[in-house]
């Protein structure tokens, strides 16, 4: 399940803030990895739009755990 925290005064990004978080139900044992983006941006091209927010980025799991992210410009972020 995809959800938002809220916060008013909690940290140093600004007097407000949301973070996305993933939850489960129930886990079903063993190892379940989770993946989530966030993009942090002031652009008049990504603000306010929420498809150019996540239009391009994909994201990838390898069997090992390891997390891959492909940003539009190519760039990809590996992650163990």
């Amino acid at each position: 399940m995809a959800a938002v925290a809220h916060a008013a005064g909690t940290n140093a990004c600004g007097h407000h803030s949301a973070t996305p978080y993933l939850t489960l139900p129930a886990h079903p044992g063993g190892t379940h990895l989770l993946v989530t983006l966030v993009v942090l941006s002031a652009g008049p091209d990504v603000n306010g739009d929420p498809h150019a927010r996540g239009s391009g980025t994909r994201v990838r799991v390898a069997v090992a755990g390891e997390v891959e992210i492909r940003f539009p410009d190519g760039t990809r972020e590996r992650v163990p």
